[in-house]
């Protein structure tokens, strides 16, 4: 009986595999933001609460640190629409959700507002995952 034989390829690891070897990107303005806003509403959880470093603790402070942004950015939207004024009539659309899945609401606002990525690293170093809080 004739059987082929497997070869193994050793293949190094490339520089984009590791983590340990890419050099720290610069944060965006909007990620520091999220990043100083997470972490004032995360140590405040803490110390309101006996039960320590939580998943829920994570996922109320994702919530606060995403409704600040989500403000934010909606004040700066706010503010550019009066000064343009007439010029340019801004059409609105008015939406109502009635979804009581806090996890899927909060993971949804992190999608459109594009904090996916900054709320996992953040959540990383405090040694938590984003679907561990959005469970």
């Amino acid at each position: 009986m004739n059987t082929p034989t497997r070869t193994t390829v050793q293949r190094k690891p490339s520089p984009e595999a590791s983590t340990a070897m890419k050099k720290p990107t610069a944060l965006s303005a909007a990620d520091q933001a999220l990043r100083a806003a997470f972490e004032v509403a995360y140590e405040r959880e803490l110390s309101q609460s006996s039960h320590g470093a939580t998943p829920q603790a994570a996922l109320h402070a994702a919530a606060i640190a995403c409704r600040e942004t989500l403000a934010r950015r909606w004040a700066a939207t706010q503010a550019a629409d009066a000064q343009r004024g007439d010029k340019a009539p801004v059409r609105r659309v008015h939406y109502l959700s009635m979804e009581f899945l806090m996890g899927r609401a909060l993971s949804n606002a992190l999608a459109a507002l594009k904090l996916t990525g900054p709320l996992e690293a953040r959540l990383a170093e405090h040694g938590t995952t984003l679907g561990d809080v959005l469970e």
